[in-house]
């Protein structure tokens, strides 16, 4: 697993999100990414990386993207709040990759910069309730 890097291939980011939205997989885009807006979306990460407000992580398997997850501080009054997010690619799911990204995450916001965290599942709702058997609780503070 490493944080999203100025390296990543953003053509290989951009095919891994689409194959997501072309699922329907409760993503909040409803469109796919141009290479274009692909970049513009790792700029953004990175700019927040650098700020320590967000981050991206990203987990490969025999070298393919698996999943990612992220984290995205709040602002102003909620700056120590912080959203996640998690997707995992459908031939990764139901093989203990999204519980143990989730739970780095959660464990990495909260020694770094977070009181209270929401979690974001994108996927579809067989999937999202199987996965939250696996958590008490979606807030964690």
């Amino acid at each position: 697993m490493s944080f999203i890097n100025e390296n990543d291939s953003t053509k290989e980011l951009m095919a891994y999100i689409n194959e997501l939205i072309d699922e329907d997989t409760y993503l909040i885009y409803d469109k796919k990414f141009t290479l274009k807006e692909e970049q513009e979306w790792k700029e953004r990460i990175l700019k927040l990386q650098k700020k320590n407000d967000g981050y991206s992580l990203i987990a490969r398997i025999d070298g393919k993207i698996a999943g990612t997850t992220t984290a995205q501080r709040g602002k102003f009054k909620e700056k120590t709040n912080v959203v996640l997010g998690i997707a995992i690619a459908k031939q990764y799911r139901s093989i203990g990759l999204e519980e143990a990204l989730l739970k780095f995450n959660i464990q990495l916001v909260r020694t770094n910069f977070a009181k209270i965290c929401t979690v974001w599942k994108l996927s579809n709702l067989q999937y999202n309730e199987k996965f939250s058997q696996n958590f008490s609780a979606l807030e964690i503070r």
